[in-house]
């Protein structure tokens, strides 16, 4: 009998515990029996996270935000946890910002640094389209909402800056769950929902205003020390075609696989990705062909049958599969050296 089919774990990007932390205090309060339920629902243990150095599965973050606002039933979660953060909660990338002399220092410090913390997230800050205006874009989606991103951010641009520290505006690509009257009275500022890509809006002139926590002998200190940990969890900055693969490989196994179903798990729209990609020098279309190439070749070889293999890879009949098998390797999935080589970037009819 031949053996079922092998079913490769894609590899997947890893935050540091430190980020499930906030929600254990919002679960915690709420009881034992409530935190005993989000370790039950999302696989996570109390002895993972209470290993400061440890890192999950992203997809295990997005499950605890997930039913951490089902468990408390608060669905403004990510603003109250915002301004809840006790202080030093997200280790030395926290010690960073507070230790930057100006707002400015510490979002570039917060920038370079992050993947310390998140080897999901890809954010920059950029010039906006106004000259007086300076954009905090989040170019991959993170195992955190946006709307908990960005309200932690204006919330401890409040507590070191002043609270007067507020966004010009904010752009959200999905609603944020929760009212969304009680985000815009949060930030003080417009909320804008179905925008192209999720973005903060700031003031340029906020960049320049001093922090009080500011400390000029201890920063280069902490920037020695977050450069090694950096060194450590952070290889080459993964591109949008890595991330995408990733997602693919993933959604597949629901049959889920067109771009707009890949562009919302990555956070972005679908035109946004396709251009990101073009700038990468391939398509979705490559890229998702390459990924079911792969593994095909990876499933043949394990045993599954064709008709397994079609039924894994998203293929509404076994022939379409066949088509686009011969067409990515030159080859039948019966016939020949399985060598996994995309032949066209075309598209292969399904």
């Amino acid at each position: 009998m031949a053996a079922g089919p092998v079913r490769p774990q894609a590899v997947q990007p890893q935050v540091s515990t430190l980020l499930v932390r906030p929600l254990l205090f919002a679960v915690g309060r709420r009881g034992p029996a409530a935190l005993e339920e989000l370790f039950r629902t999302t696989g996570l243990t109390a002895e993972t996270c209470a290993d400061a150095d440890a890192r999950i599965d992203a997809d295990l973050l997005r499950a605890a935000w997930r039913e951490s606002i089902r468990i408390t039933g608060d669905r403004l979660l990510p603003i109250h946890l915002a301004t809840a953060l006790p202080p030093g909660a997200l280790g030395v990338v926290e010690y960073l910002v507070r230790s930057a002399p100006t707002v400015g220092d510490a979002l570039a410090l917060g920038l370079r640094y992050l993947n310390i913390l998140d080897a999901v997230t890809r954010a920059e800050l950029a010039d906006g389209e106004r000259d007086d205006e300076v954009e905090l874009r989040a170019l991959v989606e993170s195992p955190i909402p946006h709307e908990s991103s960005f309200a932690a951010v204006i919330g401890q641009g409040r507590m070191l800056a002043g609270e007067d520290f507020r966004p010009v505006a904010v752009d959200f690509i999905h609603a944020p769950v929760g009212d969304l009257a009680a985000y815009e009275a949060f930030f003080r500022a417009p909320v804008r929902v179905g925008a192209p890509s999720a973005r903060l809006v700031l003031a340029r002139a906020s960049l320049a205003v001093p922090l009080a926590t500011a400390d000029p002998n201890l920063l280069p200190i902490l920037v020695r020390h977050a450069e090694e940990l950096l060194a450590r969890c952070q290889g080459p900055a993964p591109t949008t075609t890595e991330h995408a693969r990733q997602v693919i490989a993933r959604l597949l196994r629901h049959n889920q696989h067109d771009v707009e179903q890949v562009a919302t798990a990555l956070g972005v729209t679908a035109r946004s990705l396709q251009r990101r990609l073009k700038e990468e020098g391939t398509t979705f279309q490559a890229v998702r062909d390459q990924v079911r190439c792969e593994l095909a070749i990876t499933y043949l070889k394990g045993g599954a049958s064709t008709a397994e293999v079609s039924f894994l890879l998203g293929f509404s009949e076994t022939s379409a599969f066949f088509r686009a098998f011969k067409r990515w390797t030159g080859v039948t999935p019966r016939t020949g050296s399985l060598d996994c080589r995309v032949r066209s970037l075309g598209e292969v009819g399904e």
